[in-house]
C-alpha cells in the first residue's frame, strides 16, 4: 500500500441531499486548509479536534462548494490517523470537483478499502473486523446485519482469541514439560481436558457455518417440474410480482428466471425453470439443460406437480432426482379435482392460482433452511473463516492423537502451534500480505 494522505468520495455516486469527500493521512489538516475557507476564517490548524466548522472549497479564487467539514485528529479516528471529511451537496459533479481540488493540493486517490486497511494496519481493527464491515455494507436481510455487527463489533474475533489463548497455555505447558523433564510439572492429563472443549468449541463454529453462510450470501432455491405444472406461478405468488409470464401453453420458460425472496431473514435466490422434458426443440433443450444446472447448484428444490392430472413418468423421475438433496414437493393447483393423493409423495398442497397455502409453505422454507438455529450462538459465514477453523480442528485432533498415545508432548506442540497458526490467520496476527489486499480490494472505493 502506499503511503501519504489519501482521499475519496465515501457516498454512493449518483443524486442526493449529501455526499461525503473523506481525506485521511499525515497532511489530511495540512491540505484541508490549503482548500478551506471557514465562515470565521479561522485555520484548522488552530482548530480543537472533533469540531464542525461551516464554510467554502476554493480552488484559488473560484468557489468549489459551500460545504460542512468535520475535523478529526488521529488517533480518535477510525484509520487513526488525521481525518477531515467535507459534507458537500450531493451531487456527482460537484463531489468529484471536491475530490480534484484535494488531490491537486497535495492528496491522491485512495485505493479500493484503504481506509479500512489503514484502520487494520493501525491496529484499530483486525481482520475480522475488516470483514465484518464488508458483510455490514452488502447485508440484504436485517438478520444479515446482524451478523455482520456480531463480526464488525470484534464479538467473533474475541472467539477466535479466546480460543487462541487456551492453546498458546497448552502450548507452554507442553514445551515447560519437554524442556524440564527432571521438574514435577502437572501430567498432560488437564491439558488434554482443555485441547477437548478446545475441540468442541471449533466443532461448534464448524457446525454453524452452513447456516451463518445461507444468512450471510442467501441461498438459491430451485424451482423444477415437468413443463405447464405451475412453476411460474408459483414464483408469482410467492414473490408477489409479475416477472413471470404464465399461459397454458406449455414450455413457456425457456431460460432461468430469478426473483429475490426475504424467508425469516434469509436471503433466496428463487430461480424458476424450464419445464424439465425430453424435447427436440433446441431452444428449450438448452432451456432444460439449463435448469439441470440450476437444480445441481440450488440449495433447496421445490419440485413442483401438478395435482390435477396423474403423475406422468417424468414427474417420477423428478421425485426420484429430488430425493437425493433437500427438496420440499409442491402438489400444485389445488382448487382442480384431485388425481392423486398428496399424502403418499409426502407432498405440500398449494394453489398457486389462489395463493392458498403460501403462508405455510413460506414457514416451511424456513425450518428448512434455518436448521437447527442457535439464538445466542457465535456462527461462522465468511468460508475464509471457515476454511482456517476447519485446518485447526484438524490439527487439535492430532495433537488429542498424539497425546492420547503417549507419544513425544513436543509432537503435539507441532500440532497445537499450527492450530494456533490458523487462528491467527482469521484475525490478521499471522495472515500474508497478499490474503489481506485480496481482502481489501472488495471494498468500495472510499471505504
Amino acid at each position: 500500500m502506499n503511503e501519504g494522505t489519501i482521499a475519496a468520495i465515501s457516498t454512493p455516486q449518483g443524486l442526493g441531499g449529501i455526499a461525503i469527500v473523506r481525506l485521511s493521512g499525515p497532511e489530511a489538516i495540512t491540505i484541508a486548509d490549503r482548500v478551506f475557507v471557514s465562515a470565521t476564517g479561522k485555520k484548522l490548524q488552530e482548530t480543537p479536534t472533533h469540531r464542525v466548522l461551516y464554510g467554502h472549497v476554493k480552488n484559488g479564487e473560484e468557489t468549489v462548494d459551500e460545504v460542512l467539514l468535520v475535523l478529526m485528529r488521529g488517533p480518535k479516528t477510525f484509520t487513526r490517523e488525521d481525518v477531515v471529511e467535507f459534507n458537500c451537496h450531493g451531487g456527482p459533479v460537484v463531489t468529484k470537483a471536491v475530490l480534484k481540488t484535494l488531490i491537486a493540493n497535495g492528496a491522491r486517490l485512495a485505493e479500493p478499502g484503504e481506509f479500512t486497511k489503514r484502520a487494520f494496519l493501525n491496529g484499530r481493527i483486525d481482520l475480522t473486523q475488516a470483514e465484518g464491515i464488508i458483510d455490514l455494507i452488502n447485508a440484504k436481510t436485517d438478520r444479515a446485519r446482524k451478523l455482520a455487527q456480531t463480526a464488525s463489533d470484534g464479538e467473533l474475533s474475541q472467539e477466535f482469541f479466546g480460543i487462541r489463548d487456551r492453546l498458546l497455555s497448552i502450548s507452554a505447558e507442553l514445551l515447560a514439560v519437554v524442556d524440564f523433564p527432571e521438574e514435577e510439572i502437572e501430567e498432560t492429563g488437564g491439558m488434554e481436558q482443555v485441547l477437548a472443549e478446545v475441540h468442541q468449541q471449533l466443532t461448534d463454529l464448524c457446525e454453524g457455518y452452513e447456516q451463518g453462510r445461507l444468512i450471510r450470501d442467501g441461498a438459491k432455491v430451485a424451482l423444477i417440474g415437468c413443463p405447464n405444472v405451475g412453476k411460474s406461478s408459483v414464483l408469482k405468488c410467492l414473490t408477489r410480482t409479475e416477472r413471470a409470464i404464465v399461459t397454458e401453453i406449455a414450455g413457456t420458460t425457456r431460460d432461468v428466471l430469478t426473483e429475490d425472496l426475504n424467508v425469516d431473514g434469509i436471503p433466496i435466490q428463487l430461480m424458476d425453470t424450464a419445464g424439465i422434458r425430453e424435447s427436440e426443440d433446441r431452444i428449450e433443450s438448452l432451456g432444460v439443460e439449463r435448469s439441470r444446472q440450476a437444480l445441481s447448484e440450488a440449495d433447496l428444490v421445490l419440485l413442483v406437480l401438478d395435482r390435477s392430472r396423474s403423475l406422468t413418468e417424468e414427474d417420477q423421475k423428478l421425485l426420484a432426482l429430488a430425493q437425493a438433496r433437500p427438496h420440499i414437493v409442491i402438489a400444485n393447483k389445488t382448487d382442480l379435482p384431485s388425481a392423486w393423493q398428496a399424502e403418499k409423495y409426502q407432498a405440500f398442497s398449494f394453489c398457486a392460482k389462489t395463493g392458498e397455502g403460501r403462508a405455510e409453505l413460506l414457514n416451511q422454507l424456513s425450518e428448512k433452511l434455518s436448521g437447527l438455529h442457535r439464538e445466542n450462538a457465535v456462527l461462522l459465514s465468511n468460508v475464509r473463516h471457515f476454511e482456517q477453523v476447519t485446518r485447526a480442528l484438524a490439527s487439535v485432533e492430532q495433537a488429542q492423537t498424539t497425546l492420547q498415545s503417549g507419544m513425544e508432548a513436543d509432537l503435539a506442540v507441532i500440532d497445537i502451534n499450527a492450530a494456533i497458526e490458523a487462528l491467527g490467520e482469521i484475525t490478521g496476527e499471522t495472515v500474508s500480505e497478499a490474503v489481506t489486499d485480496r481482502i481489501f480490494s472488495q471494498f468500495c472505493l472510499g471505504k
